[in-house]
């Protein structure tokens, strides 16, 4: 027989057998640990990345639901608006009067008017009646390049009455249409009921009201207003009998303004400084609670005005005698 050499594997190198582990019945070998870690690291990873696709997917399917749910919203309310302004406007415009003997001047000085009645009352100082005249309020809608034309206003004993044809071509189904009506406010200071209601400003092509409301103002003993609905209608939506039931004061809030409602505070110090609004023939007046008399225009001539100032009583009696 031929002789056979055998080498001897090297000190350094491992054992082959030493990568398996005999199981337990000491026959199969079988894989290591680690390599059984490695699997279950990996199945999480998969499992990790299946979780984040399904989420991302479903997530996509609830974006175009809504996406879809808000399309056909939006389409509803298009027609719905594009049939209303198709049953309340007309295709022919109405001609309004528009004021031109109003300089820009005297609008300038009535904001400057306006600014020092409100910023007066306001701090509680003495003010003049607040008037703005018939021509005055024509005079600033056709100073106005989206009013003119537009709007023009009437005033009478107790009545005050706008005349409306405003286009409404940023509206769906408007172009080439107008609505066209007359908005009045009436006052009953017998029955205490303020009556505000719009009509068509030709009741021949229709006799159907824009809106019809009714309110019932008071004054209660601390000088706060109380306003109740009568009665309401907005086209063809009328408001429930059992909202006008609970006599909601619709203007208590302005009385509960929250500490950070800077608007809601000047508003309400603003009414609180209003004695009454009365509307007069071909004017409107606001009538202050603190009224200058005669006594306070002279002071304010000589440049004095009543106030806590020290010392002020004292100039006024040295200017009289020494005669200014």
């Amino acid at each position: 027989m031929d002789s056979t050499s055998y080498t001897k594997l090297p000190s350094d190198e491992k054992d082959i057998e030493s990568h398996a582990v005999i199981s337990e019945d000491g026959i199969y070998p079988i894989k290591s640990c680690k390599t059984r870690k490695c699997k279950h690291r990996c199945k999480a990873k998969k499992c990790v990345k299946s979780c984040c696709k399904i989420i991302i997917k479903s997530l996509l399917v609830l974006f175009m639901l809504m996406a879809v749910v808000g399309s056909i919203v939006a389409y509803k309310a298009h027609n719905f608006v594009a049939r209303e302004v198709l049953e309340w406007t007309v295709t022919e415009p109405a001609i309004l009067p528009i004021v031109t003997d109003v300089s820009t001047s005297d609008l300038e000085f009535l904001k400057k008017e306006a600014k020092a009645f409100f910023e007066g009352i306001e701090h509680g100082k003495n003010v003049d009646d607040f008037v703005v005249s018939a021509a005055t309020f024509n005079g600033f809608a056709a100073n106005d390049h989206d009013l003119r034309g537009n709007l023009y206003g009437e005033m009478d004993e107790n009545k005050f009455s706008v005349h409306v044809n405003w286009p409404m071509n940023d509206f769906p189904g408007g172009k080439g249409r107008y609505l066209v009506g007359v908005a009045t406010l009436l006052w009953d200071p017998e029955s205490s009921i303020l009556h505000m209601k719009m009509q068509p400003e030709n009741p021949t092509v229709y006799d159907k009201d824009f809106f019809d409301f009714k309110f019932y103002l008071t004054q209660r003993e601390d000088k706060t207003l109380n306003l109740e609905m009568i009665s309401g209608k907005f086209l063809e939506w009328t408001v429930p009998q059992d909202f006008i039931d609970e006599h909601i004061n619709l203007v208590d809030d302005l009385y509960n303004c929250d500490c950070h409602e800077k608007d809601c505070k000047h508003m309400r110090k603003f009414v609180l400084g209003l004695e009454e609004i009365s509307i007069e023939r071909n004017q409107v007046v606001f009538h202050p609670r603190n009224k200058r008399n005669d006594g306070h225009r002279a002071l304010e001539e000589m440049g004095l005005s009543p106030s806590n100032r020290p010392g002020w009583k004292f100039d006024y009696g040295r200017r009289i005698l020494l005669g200014f």
